[in-house]
């Protein structure tokens, strides 16, 4: 709906457009993290996009999982994107594990592997990323 504005006092109003709504998917990339696992298995299971408004989620998760089992596997088939700080958050979560724990990520989607290839292209010890067969 086009909304009135008046330069200076006294001037009559014009007609100025309102700017389009952009799209959903490029405002709403919410995460969703859930947990699963079995005994011996602790997991995470990424949906939805990783960015600046959900690092804290992110890395709070992380921070949960880590403490926990031999290994933490993160599933991130459902996960739409992720930007090169969300990479990092994960990096530091493996970066504190010992005793040759690992985190291994399970389906990562293309953004990611790129994101890793570029920053760690000698990749990270602590991180086994499952490759598609």
């Amino acid at each position: 709906m086009p909304k009135h504005t008046s330069t200076r006092a006294g001037t009559p109003s014009r007609l100025v457009p309102s700017p389009q709504p952009a799209e959903k998917d490029q405002l709403d990339r919410s995460l969703e993290i859930s947990e699963y696992g079995r005994p011996q298995i602790v997991g995470l299971r990424a949906t939805g996009g990783i960015d600046l408004r959900s690092h804290m989620h992110w890395d709070h998760a992380l921070r949960l999982v880590a403490g926990h089992g031999e290994e933490v596997h993160l599933d991130l088939s459902d996960l739409e994107f992720i930007d090169s700080r969300g990479a990092a958050v994960l990096v530091e979560a493996a970066s504190h594990l010992t005793g040759g724990r690992r985190i291994v990520v399970h389906h990562a989607p293309s953004c990611f592997q790129r994101v890793m290839e570029v920053l760690w292209p000698e990749g990270v010890p602590a991180i086994m990323i499952e490759q598609a067969i």
